[in-house]
């Protein structure tokens, strides 16, 4: 049996520019220390399911090896594959991390699966979705998680939960949606005047 941490954040700001993601993004430095508090169950054969060309956690973790995927080849990114279908062997890997990725699957139990085939028995995943946000990476985003709705998903192939954070509520909710709203007219504005 393999155990998951499930992580559960709050929209990230993300308006028209790419560059503009990278600049604002008060969600990813939360989301960052949620990461970090839970880093303890990270170790040894370590793979980065959905990692993309950024190398955003690996400092946090104690590891033996780190194998990032993405579904886009990119210097970075040590194999090109789906979440559905990682090309290694059964069991190959101690942990495994995959951050704000399962809500771009229209069917996100194949890729359970498959994260639950590469984990070694007794391993450890840790695993971030959103469950209220803007629309991003389009038109690949399909989905929203409560807490109960990702537990159930990942119970569904074998793991078992042991140990889940949501962070925010109601009034964080509103505040983070607000200031991107605010954020969002700003820059909108900005870009008129150019």
């Amino acid at each position: 049996m393999c155990g998951i941490v499930l992580l559960q954040i709050l929209p990230v700001v993300i308006v028209e520019s790419p560059l503009f993601m990278y600049i604002f993004q008060p969600d990813r430095i939360l989301l960052k220390q949620q990461v970090a508090r839970v880093a303890h169950y990270v170790r040894g054969a370590v793979i980065d399911i959905g990692a993309g060309p950024f190398d955003r956690y690996s400092h946090l973790f104690a590891y033996d090896s780190y194998t990032k995927t993405d579904i886009l080849p990119h210097p970075s990114v040590e194999v090109a594959c789906t979440a559905e279908a990682i090309p290694v062997a059964d069991e190959t890997f101690d942990s495994a991390v995959s951050t704000q990725v399962y809500q771009c699957f229209a069917d996100p139990l194949p890729a359970a699966q498959e994260m639950y085939r590469v984990l070694r028995q007794g391993g450890y995943a840790i695993v971030t979705v959103p469950q209220m946000n803007e629309l991003t990476k389009e038109p690949y985003d399909c989905l929203r998680f409560t807490c109960y709705g990702i537990a159930a998903l990942f119970e569904r192939v074998g793991f078992t939960v042991v140990d889940m954070h949501q962070r925010g509520g109601y009034y964080a909710t509103i505040a983070q949606m607000g200031l991107m709203v605010f954020l969002g007219g700003c820059f909108r504005l900005s870009r008129q005047n150019c």
